[in-house]
């Protein structure tokens, strides 16, 4: 009776875990590989968010860290405190050595599955959306740019988060969703700067599916706006926050900003490229010496 009991639970516990979470599973495990391979050791100024990470584990109190919260330019004058804090969580639950440091790539990575999933089957059949998230899952590039120990890899988990935000106030569109919603844009001006570019994509996302005609609509929006201004409004007030995130676009370099030309070849130029950057990549960096995709 014990055995066929349990083997009863086995099966009800085995079908009521969602196929995602094993291919979240698998994404841990394979971009966990060889994590502390010598191969991975370094790849230039990366230390940086190793010794500031190990900082506020060893070093900061709650007072110091609530001072610093909303601090943008604690790294190469670019970065937000928040960044690094949530690398510094990672260090302090594991160890605040090259383990632990490179887990919260990894693990905000293999996090952006779930919210990807859920995005994806807003559109799709549920088979195309696990499809989807299993080839994230075993993505080569993933498995080695997960490694690196900058904050680049939050822009994915900011991506995730974001669109699965937009995906549910499109679905349910009520003012505790719109408020999620608000949060996931605020989180993008805290996270990698890149994940700045993820905005207007979820707001023409937004514009298309659930455009503000009506009143209640018009009125979730602006919850979303201002949910959005309360938790982004202690970066706009720091002007080097300004500064860093436009050195990070065409605007900041010179060359491609002194004309219209300049400016539209430089932009017409990367999307030629970026439509065959999932075949090969032209340099070696960041671990990674491979196209985007794989052969699949």
């Amino acid at each position: 009776i014990f055995r066929c009991g349990g083997y009863k639970i086995y099966h009800l516990f085995r079908r009521r875990i969602h196929p995602i979470f094993w291919i979240v599973s698998l994404a841990l495990l394979l971009f966990t590989v060889n994590v502390n391979a010598w191969q991975f050791s370094i790849i230039g100024d990366e230390y940086a968010f190793s010794i500031f990470g190990r900082d506020i584990v060893e070093k900061q109190d709650l007072v110091q860290v609530g001072k610093l919260l909303f601090r943008d330019n604690v790294i190469y004058g670019k970065f937000t405190y928040i960044s690094s804090l949530l690398q510094a969580l990672f260090m302090k639950l594991f160890d605040t050595q090259n383990f632990g440091w490179r887990l919260s790539s990894i693990y905000a990575s293999a996090s952006a599955i779930v919210f990807l999933h859920f995005f994806f089957r807003t559109f799709v059949r549920e088979w195309v959306a696990l499809t989807a998230s299993f080839l994230i899952a075993v993505s080569h590039y993933l498995m080695t740019f997960s490694k690196i120990g900058y904050n680049n890899t939050q822009a994915l988990f900011a991506l995730g988060v974001l669109f699965a935000a937009t995906a549910w106030a499109i679905t349910r569109p009520r003012p505790i969703t719109f408020v999620v919603l608000g949060m996931a844009l605020a989180f993008c001006f805290y996270a990698y700067p890149s994940s700045l570019y993820l905005i207007p994509l979820a707001l023409f996302l937004l514009l298309l599916y659930a455009p503000p005609r009506s009143p209640s609509l018009l009125r979730q929006w602006g919850i979303a706006f201002l949910t959005t201004f309360v938790f982004a409004f202690p970066l706009w007030l720091q002007p080097q926050f300004w500064e860093a995130k436009l050195l990070g676009t065409f605007l900041g370099n010179s060359q491609v900003a002194s004309s219209y030309l300049t400016t539209l070849k430089n932009i017409g130029l990367n999307l030629l490229y970026s439509f065959y950057s999932f075949i090969y990549i032209p340099q070696e960096s960041h671990f990674v010496s491979v196209s985007y995709a794989d052969a699949l």
